[in-house]
């Protein structure tokens, strides 16, 4: 079922979360995406990052493997799309199941890393939307300062 306040399946998305082994968060509203991989092991913990765009599936494998060498290819990449601003995923508590999920694997310090990315993803539409309303690199206003 799609939710009215949000517009998307949170339930869905929700299952993806809480099922995915390596999942990729694509924020429409920023240009970073998110890794998150959920393997670990006694000395490796889970892992969650932003992580730039790029052309395919493979390559986004490629990637994790680069990032996480001690765990093998992935052999399922999970992904979901965002439509929304940043602080809706916080406010729909989907971030909180990734927070959760990742301090239930790895500890306090796993929660507080994806807290931390949530805050750097925050930090980077707000960048966003300054640069959208000022008009930088790659953007420009419908008007101009005399």
């Amino acid at each position: 079922m799609v939710s009215d306040d949000f517009g998307i399946d949170l339930e869905e998305v929700r299952r993806v979360i809480e099922d995915s082994e390596v999942l990729i968060i694509r924020l429409e509203t920023v240009g970073s995406r998110v890794l998150v991989d959920f393997r670990s092991t006694s000395t490796e913990p889970p892992y969650i990052s932003r992580v730039p765009r790029v052309n395919s599936v493979e390559e986004r494998i490629r990637a994790v493997k680069e990032l996480r060498p001690a765990f093998p290819y992935p052999e399922k990449l999970m992904s979901f799309a965002w439509p929304r601003r940043v602080s809706v995923i916080g406010e729909s508590g989907l971030w909180d199941v990734v927070r959760q999920r990742m301090e239930s694997i790895g500890g306090e310090a796993a929660g507080e890393a994806a807290s931390r990315v949530h805050r750097e993803l925050l930090d980077e539409e707000r960048r966003e939307v300054v640069a959208a309303v000022r008009g930088g690199e790659g953007m420009r206003t419908i008007w101009q300062r005399e």
